[in-house]
């Protein structure tokens, strides 16, 4: 997995873990400005473009991590 290649789980104790992987992602989706939750944005974003089309213009705010 860690090379980005995919991976099926084929034995009992694989599968187990991707269970927990996916439990980790059901509540990591509900902690804000984790991984998790960035990664549900981005799906719920594209979702929007693809029912309504791109915007014709965006504003990007990019803060400073120190600020």
């Amino acid at each position: 997995m860690m090379k980005g290649e995919h991976v099926r789980p084929e034995t009992d104790a694989e599968k187990a873990c991707f269970k927990v992987l996916t439990d980790i992602d059901a509540v990591g989706g509900h902690v804000k400005g984790s991984l998790t939750s960035k990664k549900f944005m981005c799906n719920d974003v594209q979702s929007l473009i693809s029912y309504i089309g791109a915007p014709s213009w965006f504003l990007t705010l990019s803060p400073a991590d120190i600020n």
